[in-house]
């Protein structure tokens, strides 16, 4: 399980990295980034759930080790919500939190209820969770 999971997060942690938003603003990284993770779950329902379910079975290195490809990516996105609203953030870091972990909630659980596993009903709801975190629900 350490071996699957070893190689789908690290994977995943080095593919999200090159979306590093050079000449982007930073509204457009996350657009991007957000895409690019919904492209890379696409086909992945089953190491997620492996993942979900599994970790905690394994040994305290190999957790620490795919803990610290999650922990990337968390703050990956995390620079990049900042990045949008840095003062708002910057004065409260449990805010930025939620925020982040909220977006990958709505992204990691897409499998579960989407039935349309096509690239471009990926892209549609990645535009609606960066429309959502950037506009809320009024717009």
């Amino acid at each position: 399980m350490f071996g699957v999971l070893d190689t789908y997060l690290r994977e995943l942690r080095d593919r999200l990295t090159k979306v590093n938003g050079a000449g982007m603003s930073p509204d457009d990284h996350l657009r991007e980034l957000v895409k690019e993770v919904l492209m890379a779950y696409h086909g992945a329902d089953d190491e997620h759930r492996v993942q979900a379910a599994g970790i905690s079975s394994l040994s305290a290195e190999q957790q620490k080790t795919l803990r610290g490809y999650q922990r990337d990516m968390v703050t990956q996105m995390s620079d990049v919500v900042k990045a949008i609203v840095p003062a708002k953030y910057a004065q409260n870091p449990q805010r930025l939190l939620e925020t982040t972990m909220s977006i990958y909630g709505m992204l990691n659980w897409y499998y579960m209820w989407n039935r349309d596993p096509s690239e471009e009903a990926r892209i549609a709801y990645s535009k609606t969770v960066t429309d959502l975190v950037l506009n809320g629900i009024k717009d």
